[in-house]
């Protein structure tokens, strides 16, 4: 169902849903939350969007770079979800918030040794712990990727030097 080898799952998840249902993956490479707003990609969708759609936010890998052309503090990581909650339900839509899936520098913690190591810090446990304060103060669904992949991969046997590993060689985030 895919033919790139290198896709994220908003290109390989349609073939799961109603047959009713379709999927625009607007969603870009690189891009933070504030890269993606400031390039102008939230606009590019609107007019795929009707009333009633769902808007699926997964942002925060990018977010945590020191680059601050490109990585945001976490102050203005919430700051932009906010954006797109906000903007999504002037159109109508409905939200849903997905934390970010672990990378493999986490595997093998548990998240309680996560979020202390995380406080404050730019650590993608931080950013997965602001995602969820900000869905529960503007009371929007999140799906909590995060955890359920650190509670999903093996604590061992995860890295992609074997040629069997579960991340991408190059950077120990993506899986593809």
């Amino acid at each position: 169902y895919v033919s790139n080898p290198r896709v994220g799952w908003g290109e390989a998840i349609e073939p799961f849903l109603k047959e009713n249902m379709s999927v625009y993956n607007f969603a870009r490479d690189g891009k933070s939350s504030k890269t993606y707003w400031q390039s102008g990609r939230f606009d590019a969708m609107k007019p795929y969007m009707r009333e009633g759609d769902y808007l699926v936010v997964q942002l925060a890998h990018n977010d945590r770079h020191a680059d601050m052309e490109k990585g945001t503090t976490l102050e203005e990581y919430k700051s932009y979800l906010r954006k797109y909650i906000a903007e999504a339900r002037r159109l109508g839509l409905h939200v849903l918030l997905v934390t970010p899936p672990t990378v493999q520098g986490d595997v093998g913690k548990t998240i309680e040794q996560l979020e202390s190591e995380a406080q404050g810090q730019r650590h993608l446990c931080s950013y997965v712990l602001e995602m969820k304060k900000v869905a529960q103060e503007l009371d929007v669904p999140l799906v909590d990727l995060y955890t359920k992949t650190m509670q999903s991969f093996p604590d061992e046997g995860v890295t992609s030097g074997n040629g069997n590993g579960i991340f991408y060689e190059a950077d120990g985030t993506h899986f593809s």
